[in-house]
């Protein structure tokens, strides 16, 4: 019995380090798990994957915006934000009326889009949205916080709440959400429960 004991105790040892705390992250959460390729280089269908967990500082990131310029995530610090991912363009519509009812309440909105720059500046042109359509062309965002689809090749719904330190107080993974629903999720992110 001493002996498993023993040998179980070693190789708990053994195990390599499968998450990795980032240095740069100044409390309030720990860094994001990231499993990086094991040959160190991206072939063209392989991404970064991770997963962000509530409590962790959202993964920064700089993406092409529609209409022109780039958007960096650590620009809304300071603001409540809503991050939505999803992989139609068909679906801003719906994201600009959530949008809506997050600028009522003082909210920063960014929807992760898995489509070219180009196809999102054709739907800025015609729209007003209090929203940020960002290009995530080849899905590694996505990737990077759990909602890259491999068997599809397609970025999965998602929704990440973020305080103004860039913290994630929510988050709703592979699920489209309504307007009614969001106002209540986010109201319960902001207070708390």
């Amino acid at each position: 019995m001493l002996r498993l004991a023993l040998a179980l105790l070693l190789s708990l040892y053994a195990l390599p380090a499968v998450a990795q705390t980032d240095p740069r992250t100044n409390g309030g959460g720990s860094a994001p798990n990231v499993t990086p390729p094991s040959s160190g280089t991206l072939s063209g269908n392989e991404r970064i994957t991770g997963r962000v967990l509530v409590g962790e500082h959202a993964p920064d990131f700089s993406l092409a915006v529609a209409g022109g310029g780039q958007f960096r995530l650590k620009e809304t610090r300071g603001h409540w934000t809503a991050l939505f991912f999803t992989d139609r363009r068909e679906d801003l519509p719906h994201m600009a009326g959530l949008a809506a009812t997050l600028d009522s309440l003082k909210f920063t909105t960014v929807v992760v889009l898995d489509e070219k720059v180009q196809a999102l500046a054709q739907w800025r042109a015609s729209s007003h949205a209090p929203l940020a359509a960002v290009a995530d062309e080849h899905g590694e965002i996505a990737a990077l916080y759990g909602l890259w689809d491999t068997e599809h090749g397609s970025t999965r719904p998602g929704l990440f709440v973020l305080d103004p330190n860039g913290v994630v107080k929510l988050e709703l993974l592979g699920q489209k959400v309504g307007a009614p629903s969001l106002r209540g999720l986010v109201q319960t992110a902001v207070e708390g429960l």
